[in-house]
């Protein structure tokens, strides 16, 4: 278990690139913009109309028709476009310290170009985080079979990768529930896994996590678990963490074969240190692995009632 410790020097920000790849990893990061969040927002695509939105710090248009009215579905023409664009896109990522690559799978962008993007990323990046949306079951079962090459071919590039499961969500919803409802509860879920992500990267606590912890935990990759809850302080550490842990939005996790993990703590000026040592080895237990663990505490005065945990666990690949 590693802690940091906080010191009043303001550290310059790392320089992190968010980069909607696609229709669908466009629109998601149309949602999360925020003119005063720390972050490059970036827009990847090989249709025009992908950059309209006016909140972009670089745009590269994939592949070389001069049409540009997309890859008709087509994961291969999806990954040529990369190829010829992939000049393009090693210059928009120079000088990052962090890549975070969002992408729905399944299409000719999401599919066929983000392995390639993500290789490029990793040639100048250590640190590749790659948030994707499995497609829903009514998609096809090409499409659910291209998403999951995509997952293998994303494997081979030693990136992180958090998987959204859209048949999951659909449990959550009865046969009557508007598609744009759901559509929309997709895009609220990812924006709240990216900000509680990006969150943490660029606080500051009592405890600190800072960039050299991160890239610590995620340089070499693997499948990723985000979760977080807020409970009552009484609730107890057992349960607070079970309730952390209980993010049925994500693909399957299995947190026994948890590696490395980071853990964020909020809580009131009377958080305690028996309260963190209990924390820090509930979560310890539910691995059956030797976890690289590294904590930030942020004590908030407004929260005299409440502790809330944020947690990002890693793993080896699902096979």
């Amino acid at each position: 278990m590693i802690l940091e410790y906080c010191s009043d020097d303001i550290d310059i920000l790392p320089s992190i690139k968010l980069v909607g790849v696609g229709g669908a990893g466009v629109n998601i990061l149309t949602q999360i913009h925020d003119k005063a969040s720390p972050v490059d927002f970036i827009a990847m695509d090989s249709a025009k109309n992908s950059f309209e939105a006016g909140i972009w710090t670089n745009t590269v248009m994939l592949g070389n028709d001069s049409k540009n009215l997309g890859c008709g579905a087509n994961p291969e023409k999806g990954r040529q476009a990369a190829l010829q664009s992939s000049q393009l896109i090693l210059d928009c990522f120079q000088n990052s310290d962090m890549i975070i690559l969002v992408a729905g799978l399944g299409g000719g962008v999401g599919s066929g170009a983000l392995p390639v993007i993500a290789k490029v990323a990793k040639q100048v990046c250590s640190v590749v985080v790659c948030f994707t949306v499995m497609p829903f079951p009514f998609e096809g079962k090409k499409r659910t079979l291209f998403a999951q090459e995509t997952y293998y071919r994303l494997q081979e590039e030693q990136v992180a990768i958090v998987m959204l499961s859209n048949k999951r969500i659909l449990q959550h919803f009865s046969p009557r529930t508007p598609l744009v409802q759901i559509m929309a509860e997709v895009g609220l879920q990812l924006t709240s896994l990216i900000k509680n992500f990006i969150g943490i990267i660029t606080s500051t606590s009592l405890i600190n996590i800072d960039f050299s912890d991160m890239k610590t935990i995620l340089s070499s990759g693997g499948h990723m678990f985000i979760g977080s809850s807020s409970e009552l302080k009484d609730t107890g550490t057992e349960i607070s963490i079970e309730q952390t842990l209980k993010n049925e939005l994500l693909e399957a996790f299995d947190f026994s074969q948890t590696n490395r993990s980071i853990l964020l703590i909020e809580a009131g000026d009377d958080f305690n240190l028996g309260t963190l040592c209990d924390i820090g080895e509930t979560l310890e237990r539910k691995s059956d692995k030797d976890i690289e663990l590294i904590m930030g505490v942020n004590l908030i005065s407004e929260m005299k009632d409440k502790i809330s945990i944020t947690i990002f666990m890693l793993g080896d690949f699902l096979s």
